[in-house]
């Protein structure tokens, strides 16, 4: 990220990087309260009949448990998302929301939204 800036003011870099820390942590955060929702439409059914049945791609299933926590994480206790390790955290993300087409059966993988 370093490289697309032309601006060698060090001020405007380090807000630069600021605001990439704060979108991204942001960002994880509305992620988070998506997990926690989509965490509900799965418990619900499960409370009311004690089965697993749900609508949504089972597929997702696994990624969004490893996520939710992550995104809660950083969510509670934001200073473990740093301007050192955002590449980092980016990446681990994204590789979490590409993650379910390896585990999708190959006709499903139209329903599998990313």
């Amino acid at each position: 990220w370093e490289l697309c800036m032309e601006d060698d003011d060090p001020i405007v870099q380090k807000k630069f990087v600021e605001n990439l820390v704060q979108m991204q942590r942001t960002g994880i955060v509305l992620m988070a309260m998506a997990l926690f929702l989509r965490l509900m439409a799965v418990q619900a059914p499960l409370l009311r009949t004690g089965t697993i049945s749900h609508n949504l791609q089972p597929s997702l299933d696994v990624s969004n448990m490893i996520s939710y926590p992550l995104c809660a994480l950083i969510a509670i206790f934001p200073q473990v998302l740093a301007s050192w390790n955002l590449d980092f955290w980016y990446i681990v993300m994204q590789t979490l929301c590409v993650f379910p087409l390896f585990l999708t059966q190959e006709e499903d993988v139209l329903n599998v939204s990313l």
